[in-house]
């Protein structure tokens, strides 16, 4: 059931790209989503997604396009800007 929602919020996140200036949105998703994936035992599904959302989130870190937060779970969060928060 989860994953159904994460899947519809991935739809509206990556549609909200553009106006939104980043795909940190998206990215947050896709590592929620990996880790629904892995707690399933999907492991390739899991490290695909992972691996996406880990992409994205190095870029938007060299390019300055979000705060660096040691906490892992708190690094996600700050993906997505202040203003949709």
């Amino acid at each position: 059931m989860a994953l159904m929602h994460f899947e519809k919020a991935l739809a509206i996140c990556q549609l909200n790209e553009p106006q939104r200036g980043n795909a940190g949105e998206s990215a947050r998703v896709k590592w929620r989503m990996a880790q629904i994936y892995e707690q399933r035992g999907q492991l390739e599904d899991a490290r695909a997604f992972r691996e996406a959302a880990e992409k994205t989130k190095k870029t938007l870190l060299e390019t300055g396009d979000c705060t660096v937060v040691d906490d892992e779970d708190s690094s996600w969060d700050a993906l997505i800007g202040l203003l949709y928060r």
